[in-house]
């Protein structure tokens, strides 16, 4: 299987997110005139070029997932604007969460973490305004190739990775985190809250799986992430939606880690004949090239 072994990550390990994961909020809003000097409590303010009719981005001071509700609760009721829902979360806007990433501190430690990202994408983007899923600033990784030609190049790297993929890995190389850009701007603070839930499984998971399962053993039948992902989603999704991504998922990372250009096709993973599929052109062939 390829992997990254013993590649370094760009920035320093800290012993203390394995325990405790950490986020940092982005929400972008218009008709918020605002001074950038503007603090409150947990927030500031920076411009942001790609907003219109004064455009404001609102940034999170680094949180602990219980401090968050309060955080956005503060920032809701104080700010006239949002109070007053006279700022818009138009077409353009969007909330980015930044989730910590230094527990890590080599590359491979990333493959069980993008493995169960690629198995919840689709309902990630389900759960998501429409707008968003089709959205050139939060592309889905299975609609990429950037971390196709990393894993195969044995590289992820800043010059490797896509800046506006909806799970952003060029982050890592910037702040040491992993930025999900798809969740629209909005008024919903639960929906954001859910939201927030959603990237901690998928840290959960992989602070979790290596210390008591073979990680390989999970990429032949994944039965440790399907739990946790019916226990997560079927709230928002049926049997079947989640069965089909958790599959999705599952084929895409195979195909990330078996290729016929690599020294070998590991027969644990796949048959000889997946790269002749129906499924395999269908969904792969055009983002190979």
């Amino acid at each position: 299987m390829q992997n990254f072994d013993g590649i370094a990550l760009p920035f320093s390990y800290r012993e203390e997110s394995k325990t405790e994961q950490r986020f940092g909020i982005e929400i972008e809003v218009e008709n918020c005139p605002f001074d950038q000097d503007f603090t409150l409590g947990q927030w500031s303010t920076v411009g942001d070029s790609s907003l219109k009719a004064h455009g404001i981005e609102f940034v999170s001071k680094v949180l602990q997932k219980d401090a968050i509700p309060k955080a956005l609760d503060d920032l809701y009721n104080h700010v006239e604007q949002l109070r007053t829902k006279k700022a818009t979360f138009g077409p353009r806007t969007s909330v980015h969460i930044h989730s910590d990433a230094l527990y890590m501190d080599t590359q491979d430690q990333l493959t069980p973490l993008i493995f169960f990202y690629l198995l919840i994408e689709d309902l990630m983007y389900g759960f998501v305004a429409p707008h968003r899923r089709k959205n050139i600033f939060c592309v889905k990784t299975k609609e990429t190739k950037y971390l196709r030609s990393a894993f195969v190049n044995r590289e992820l790297g800043s010059g490797g990775v896509f800046k506006y993929a909806g799970f952003n890995l060029a982050s890592l190389w910037a702040h040491g985190t992993i930025e999900f850009r798809m969740l629209e701007g909005t008024y919903d603070i639960d929906k954001i809250v859910q939201w927030v839930e959603f990237i901690n499984l998928i840290h959960t998971y992989n602070k979790t799986l290596p210390a008591g399962l073979s990680f390989k053993r999970e990429v032949k039948n994944p039965e440790v992430a399907r739990a946790m992902i019916y226990h997560m989603f079927s709230k928002f999704f049926s049997e079947n939606e989640i069965e089909d991504s958790i599959q999705k998922g599952l084929a895409y990372f195979r195909y990330l880690v078996c290729s016929p250009i690599t020294p070998k096709i590991t027969q644990e993973f796949l048959s000889p004949d997946f790269f002749q599929s129906k499924f395999y052109i269908k969904n792969f062939v055009r983002i190979s090239k």
